[in-house]
């Protein structure tokens, strides 16, 4: 298998360090001096270090646990949102079932969400919440997931004020 292309500013930290802990293996494997890069790989050894020390650091915050369970909490609101759409697909009212169709559509332009990384998960919420509170305003109360939508949007503003805490600890 060969990489074709990789983007090192899209993975997220605990990829981008395993990523480099696997080129620093190689390094040290092969050593600096064979590979032509005694020169750089101090620079280098130092940053790879660096990034490790900062990891462990936040790994270790008060706020990591918190973070994750309120992640969590956003996921399962989405997935109930998403699934009781689903439902009102098959509703036995012709108007819950094309307000669910529209919905359904918005939901699927936001793409996976909960598959992105904290900021990127943080604003398409936000994105989402506010163009399910005003432009699709009807659509959401007929099908019935207005409070669900408030619980997302609660959830996602509760999840923004710990990762802000966890910035200011840091």
């Amino acid at each position: 298998m060969e990489i074709l292309k990789l983007d090192l500013s899209r993975l997220r930290n605990e990829e981008h360090y395993s990523y480099h802990s696997e080129v620093n293996g190689l390094v040290q494997r092969f050593t600096a001096e064979a590979l032509g890069i005694q020169s750089k790989y101090p620079v280098y050894g130092a940053a790879f270090a660096a990034e490790g020390e900062v990891l462990y650091v936040v790994q270790k915050s008060i706020f990591t646990g918190p973070i994750a369970d309120a992640d969590q909490r956003r996921d399962s609101l989405e997935v109930g949102i998403e699934r009781t759409i689903d439902g009102a697909l098959l509703h036995f009212s012709e108007e819950v079932r094309e307000a669910a169709r529209r919905l359904k559509i918005v939901i699927d332009s936001f793409g996976d969400i909960r598959s992105k990384g904290y900021n990127e998960e943080t604003a398409a919420i936000k994105a989402l919440v506010a163009d399910l509170e005003t432009t699709h305003a009807a659509d959401v109360a007929s099908v019935g997931i207005t409070d669900w939508v408030t619980e997302l949007k609660t959830a996602n503003e509760g999840f923004e004020t710990l990762v802000n805490e966890r910035y200011s600890e840091e």
